[in-house]
């Protein structure tokens, strides 16, 4: 082969490779957020594009990884959405859980089971309620009127219901049996007779400076919603299968409370992006 052949061939083999190259994708994701993190590959090949997922250090998330994005330092975190968080990112409105992290059960101490069993909308909102006051969640239930009592760390909620500082605290449907196991005393226990519910999304947020990022991860999003392997991978995984038999979501009376701080642009008129625990579009 001539050497000028020989170059040409040389060229257009690198160039080749460049273009074909995977894009990576940086992400500050949990070491427990296997669901998040599945479901953002699953997007990404969904898109149609070549990218490829690398996880960041993720100690000291919060305002250090918003920063983060901000800077294009990563590309992708996951988080409960807020105007602020909106505004500041690129939020990618698709609900990752479906709203379930919105449908909370009490935890009460077992002596209180009677208080609980037939609670009218005035009683409950009579209740004191202790959140964690750095949770969205607090300033979600004071917003709407509730008796909030606030502690600096979760872990102290338990301790804090056990002196009667409030009447119970709240989780998520779909975190609330770990928590529980892991960190319930005796004599407390996950009610059985309410369900607590608002719509409070968690997204996807992209850095400011990848806008075509989160575009390929709308798409392909979009296209996991249109045919039906979101709800096939979210229900199938054992965390929220069964979810609703388990803990008798459907049978529970349920205390809708509006979450004033969702913006204009929330999805509330798609309800295939919500568990079908959610019987009313955003604060109805």
């Amino acid at each position: 082969m001539k050497p000028l052949s020989k170059l040409l061939l040389a060229i257009g083999l690198f160039s080749a490779s460049t273009v074909h190259a995977a894009t990576e994708v940086k992400t500050m994701f949990g070491g427990v957020d296997l669901w998040q993190d599945t479901l953002l590959r699953s997007a990404l090949d969904a898109s149609g594009k070549d990218y490829t997922v690398s996880k960041l250090d993720n100690s000291g998330l919060g305002e250090r990884a918003v920063r983060a994005l901000e800077a294009g330092q990563s590309d992708v975190i996951w988080t409960m959405t807020s105007p602020e968080m909106e505004e500041r990112l690129i939020p990618i409105r698709i609900p990752l859980f479906k709203g379930l992290l919105g449908n909370r059960l009490p935890i009460i101490k077992k002596a209180d089971q009677g208080k609980f069993a037939s609670l009218d909308e005035n009683q409950f909102r009579q209740l004191k309620v202790g959140q964690v006051e750095s949770w969205p969640d607090a300033k979600i239930l004071a917003n709407d009127g509730l008796p909030v009592v606030t502690s600096i760390e979760y872990a102290l909620l338990y301790g804090m219901l056990n002196a009667q500082r409030f009447d119970y605290f709240t989780l998520g449907a779909a975190e609330i049996e770990g928590e529980f196991n892991r960190l319930g005393p005796d004599g407390q226990m996950i009610d059985n007779n309410i369900l607590i519910q608002y719509h409070s999304p968690a997204y996807f947020f992209v850095s400011p400076t990848k806008p075509e990022l989160a575009a390929d991860i709308t798409a392909g999003l979009e296209k996991l919603v249109a045919n039906g392997q979101f709800d096939e991978m979210f229900y199938n995984l054992s965390i929220f299968k069964d979810l609703h038999q388990r803990l008798k979501l459907d049978k529970r009376t349920v205390f809708y409370i509006n979450n004033n701080s969702l913006t204009a642009e929330t999805p509330c008129q798609r309800p295939e992006l919500w568990d079908s625990l959610f019987a009313t579009q955003c604060n109805q």
